[in-house]
Parts: C-alpha cells; structure tokens; sequence
C-alpha cells in the first residue's frame, strides 16, 4: 500500500477552497454540505449496491458535518448505521447536520 507523504490540503486550504465552491456557485454551506453528503452516500450507493449498514467516522469540522449528512440519508434509507464522532461540531453547518442526522435513529 502506498503511503502519503503528507496531507494533499490542510485544513485551512479546504476551509478555502469550500467557501470558494459556495462562493461560485451562490451556495450557502449548509446547502454545500447536503450536496456533498448527498453525492457521497449516491457514490457508496452505486458502488457497494448490496450494502445496509455503514459506520461513518465523523470529525469536528465541516468534513464531519458531510459524514453526518451521509448518516443522515443512510439511516433514512433504513440502513444500519453507526457514528464515530471524534469530537464535538465546531460549525454551525456541522452542528446542524448532526442534529438533522440523529432525526433518523442513527
């Protein structure tokens, strides 16, 4: 396997580059967050078609806060699912996107 030699973005980058796709796309990031949560659980969806049961390990930030709509939509789906949150949401979007996510028994 091949390893890393570092991080491809740090955080402060993908913090940038986010606001920069809402930006251009006139999105707010909660709606930035739900898309990506949304073509990430259709990705999961198209490549693992047999799959009902999911563990997402979910950060404080707002990667966390895509792992949480990812959740979210599987729970929906009537999957299995299970959260390893590795901190409490730091933002508002992530924050909400948890909140939203454990309305479906997560």
């Amino acid at each position: 396997m091949n390893k890393l030699s570092g991080f491809l973005y740090t955080g402060t980058q993908i913090g940038k580059i986010e606001r920069r796709a809402a930006d251009v796309a006139g999105l707010d990031s909660w709606t930035l967050m739900q898309r990506a949560g949304q073509c990430a659980f259709q990705l999961l969806q198209a490549k693992w078609p047999k799959a009902r049961s999911l563990t997402v390990w979910c950060g404080a930030g707002n990667n966390g806060g895509d792992g949480y709509v990812v959740a979210g939509m599987a729970a929906q789906a009537g999957w299995a699912v299970e959260v390893i949150a590795l901190g409490e949401p730091t933002t508002e979007p992530a924050r909400r996107a948890l909140q939203e996510a454990t309305q479906h028994s997560m």
